[in-house]
């Protein structure tokens, strides 16, 4: 054992005398190692630039479709209620205001880029009308493509039962699986829609928009999965999708079957991560992503640990990841983002894939398909102006491309802080690892039992472009923000 060691430390010395840093995939049987489940997607949040009449349009939904990303989270929001809000209006004894005509076209343009795989689907933005208020009601602009701002008012419904909500949502679902519904007047609306849903998130960032508290929120997801249910009983929920990742009191409340009425499914929780810089345009404090990941992975291991106590069946979801840069919305600072940012920013988010799914975390979605300026130009996956992918979106097509559910993954520890890697290997015994470059700076590297191979990468040279497959030996060139897959051959 002794001399095999001895030789391990004189291979790593020789190794060391020719790279700068060191990559050590930890292969052996007696290595730590689990098996892949997560499954790496995205999220759409609506806006208009998914509608028809947009020129991007076309453009926008190709660049989705071709991910062929599953379990993609499509968010109805807010900020454009015409797109969001199904009835915009309470019903009185003769009509109600049931309309679907401008919400239809981005479902059906959702469901065909998914092409059949599972969705989850979270029409977060509820019926300003059910909400009491001080005051007259926020005022819905003509124009479906103007944003308001400040749509979800009231922290109270105006039914204590919830039960007006509930079959709000029930009768949204009914129009996309059953056919149709009928209204509060017993009228039946025909839609003709039999889509498979698979997955319904329950609100969105609650504790943000009406501001709730755990036990407020549980009784509305109860409600609403209550009604869902009667309509659609397959569905899977996902509850919360917290806005602050690291509120514990949210966990431990929601999670417990107790606080739940009986027989109320929890197959999901959600919750958001985003990281923060304190300049736009610096590309340095770029660099200041991971240390922040760093911080999130731990509070995540507090959050599985709760999971694990109070319910351990329930999977857990982190479908809104991304930077959020400073005065993101303001409409005078324009496109400003410089296009190194993308590449920093899909670096961190392959980090948190590499540092999260060996923990078992279910589903980790990038934050968003479409952004522009004015409308958090920042958490873009597109550009603006044309509809396709920037380097974000590369990153995780490349990391969609290579790690699957079922492969196994190892620890690959470096010689470098700024150099992350894990390793990986599929059933058919291939091997791979994946390295990150958590600086600007390009590195040179080394994987250690790797003498001939391929690296595909993204990094600052190929910007927004195609990744570049480049052919590799014992050492190679890391180039800033780099993400790539070294394949051994």
């Amino acid at each position: 054992m002794r001399v095999k060691i001895a030789i391990l430390i004189l291979g790593l010395a020789i190794f060391c005398a020719h790279s700068q840093v060191i990559i050590d995939p930890q292969w052996g049987a007696n290595s730590t190692s689990t098996r892949m489940k997560t499954t790496i997607t995205l999220q759409v949040v609506v806006n208009p630039l998914l509608t028809r009449s947009n020129p991007v349009h076309d453009n926008v939904w190709n660049s989705l479709a071709v991910t062929h990303s599953d379990l993609v989270r499509f968010v109805p929001w807010f900020p454009y209620p015409r797109y969001a809000v199904a009835a915009l209006e309470a019903p009185n004894k003769t009509k109600t205001s049931w309309d679907f005509s401008l919400i239809d076209p981005l479902v059906e343009d959702f469901l065909t880029a998914t092409q059949g795989k599972d969705t989850v689907i979270n029409f977060s933005t509820t019926p300003a009308w059910m909400w009491e208020v001080d005051g007259e009601q926020p005022v819905v602009p003509k124009d479906p493509d103007q944003v308001i701002w400040d749509y979800t008012q009231g922290t109270k419904l105006i039914d204590d039962d919830f039960k007006k909500l509930g079959e709000y949502y029930g009768r949204l679902v009914s129009w996309y699986t059953n056919g149709g519904f009928k209204d509060e007047l017993g009228v039946f609306h025909n839609s003709g829609h039999k889509f498979r849903l698979s997955h319904w998130e329950v609100l969105n960032e609650i504790e943000s928009e009406h501001q709730m508290n755990p036990e407020y929120y549980t009784k509305i997801y109860d409600a609403v999965v209550t009604e869902i249910r009667k309509v659609y009983p397959v569905m899977k929920f996902v509850g919360m999708a917290l806005a602050y990742h690291d509120e514990f009191d949210w966990y431990a409340y929601f999670l417990d079957p107790k606080n739940h009425a009986p027989g109320i499914p929890i197959d999901y929780i959600s919750f958001h991560f985003y990281a923060g810089s304190p300049d736009r345009t610096v590309p340095a404090d770029y660099n200041g992503f991971f240390p922040q990941v760093d911080t999130f992975v731990g509070e995540v291991q507090k959050i599985i640990k709760i999971r694990n106590k109070l319910n351990p069946n329930v999977k857990i979801s982190i479908d809104e990841i991304g930077v959020i840069l400073p005065n993101d919305n303001d409409p005078s600072l324009g496109p400003d983002i410089p296009d190194s940012y993308w590449n920093a920013n899909g670096a961190m988010y392959a980090y948190i894939v590499g540092s999260l799914a060996p923990l078992g975390i279910d589903i980790l979605g990038q934050s968003q398909l479409t952004g522009y300026p004015s409308q958090f130009p920042s958490v873009t996956l597109l550009d603006w102006n044309s509809g396709t992918p920037n380097a974000r979106l590369r990153v995780q097509t490349l990391l969609h491309q290579y790690i699957s559910i079922g492969d196994m993954l190892y620890e690959s520890p470096t010689t470098d802080e700024n150099v992350f890697s894990l390793a990986f290997k599929r059933r058919t015994g291939a091997k791979y690892v994946l390295v990150i470059n958590k600086s600007n700076e390009p590195v040179d590297v080394g994987i250690y039992d790797l003498s001939k191979g391929t690296f595909t990468y993204v990094d600052l040279s190929t910007s927004s472009g195609l990744p570049v497959t480049k052919l590799i030996g014992s050492s190679f060139r890391l180039g800033g923000w780099a993400v790539g897959i070294a394949e051994y051959k």
